[in-house]
């Protein structure tokens, strides 16, 4: 495991990719990390174990640990293929294919769609803040809920709909210990990013 290398390495501080997965599904308006982690995928406890391993390390070894918790993340290059690939890519990759756009469900369901580039400031910030590194976990996302629907409006081309899957009816960050601690806010808008890509 990567903690068990950085702790082999002496590294002073880990800055662990975690997702908002771990809340699972609610109903929230939105999400805060005072909230109890309810994860219901095995990719969802795998980030949240993460954390926890994360917060082991920091009070047995004395590493320096923040974790970071990504909404949903999209960005040139990304891969519209696997169990979880991003609604975004798919619907770019079925618009340059002359598909029509695979809206799963209604399409009203919501997420909170932050860019890769907002995300590795994140990080940066992360890093080299003095504010943390005590265990933290702080959301990254831009605290706007937008629909797929209206991703499939902003990508454009004809839809279609598929039958509907177990998965979070929304998603949105509340993203104010970010700014508060790590002094970060998104730049990137859902409608920028996407014309960019």
């Amino acid at each position: 495991m990567f903690f068990t290398l950085a702790r082999d390495a002496v590294v002073k501080r880990i800055v662990f990719a975690a997702s908002c997965s771990a809340y699972g599904d609610t109903d929230a308006e939105k999400l805060s990390e005072e909230m109890l982690p309810l994860p219901q995928n095995p990719y969802a406890v795998q980030k949240y174990v993460g954390e926890l391993c994360a917060r082991a390390f920091l009070k047995n070894y004395s590493i320096e640990t923040v974790s970071l918790r990504f909404f949903n993340v999209y960005g040139p290059r990304q891969s519209s293929q696997g169990a979880y690939a991003p609604v975004i890519p798919i619907f770019i990759e079925a618009k340059k294919s002359g598909k029509m756009l695979p809206v799963v469900g209604t399409g009203e369901q919501t997420r909170d769609f932050v860019h890769v580039r907002d995300i590795a400031r994140g990080l940066i910030f992360a890093r080299v803040s003095k504010n943390v590194g005590d265990g933290e976990v702080i959301n990254l996302g831009t605290g706007i809920e937008t629909s797929i629907n209206k991703i499939a409006e902003l990508v454009g081309g004809e839809v279609t709909h598929l039958p509907a899957r177990k998965e979070m009816l929304r998603a949105c960050a509340d993203n104010s210990l970010a700014k508060k601690v790590l002094d970060w806010e998104p730049e990137i808008s859902i409608e920028e990013g996407i014309r960019k890509m």
